[in-house]
């Protein structure tokens, strides 16, 4: 009887394991296919986004609309660089107009405070129209892109 015993024992271990490998197997195969399903989706998506580019791109009235749109705001798009390095040296002025009255401040030379304090009073609507200027051109170029990419307004 002990034999048996030993045999069906080495059965069973051996059902056990077969069925172990077979789960193992089993499992492989699911994570390998949730792995294909999930790169097809994402090819397929990527495919899609490149075939819908195309189609945009490729209509001659949305190239013409592009076109029209870039040349409404070309004065803008050409000003910017140099909007934008007024309003840093502006500001640039503003800052050591601001730190040689602090400086001022801190010797109580109320004469050099009072000067400095003038001078930026005097700089500050230069600053303000030169940033008002650039945020302007800036939201007119915004605009024209929002309106060739279907998009809202900034």
């Amino acid at each position: 009887m002990p034999e048996t015993r030993g045999r069906v024992s080495g059965w069973l271990i051996a059902a056990v394991l077969a069925s172990f490998l077979l789960a193992l197997v089993a499992g492989g195969a699911l994570v390998w296919a949730n792995r294909e399903r999930d790169d097809a989706q994402q090819q397929r998506r990527r495919l899609e986004t490149e075939l819908a580019v195309r189609d945009q791109a490729g209509s001659p009235d949305r190239l013409a609309a592009t076109r029209n749109a870039i040349e409404s705001v070309r004065p803008q798009l050409s000003a910017l660089p140099a909007e934008m390095q007024q309003v840093a040296a502006l500001q640039q002025q503003d800052a050591l107009l601001v730190q040689a009255a602090l400086d001022a401040g801190k010797k109580a030379d109320v004469p050099a405070y009072n000067e400095a304090v003038t001078k930026r009073n005097t700089l500050a609507p230069q600053v303000d129209a030169a940033v008002e200027k650039l945020r302007t051109d800036v939201n007119l170029v915004l605009l024209a892109l929002a309106k060739v990419t279907n998009r809202t307004a900034p």
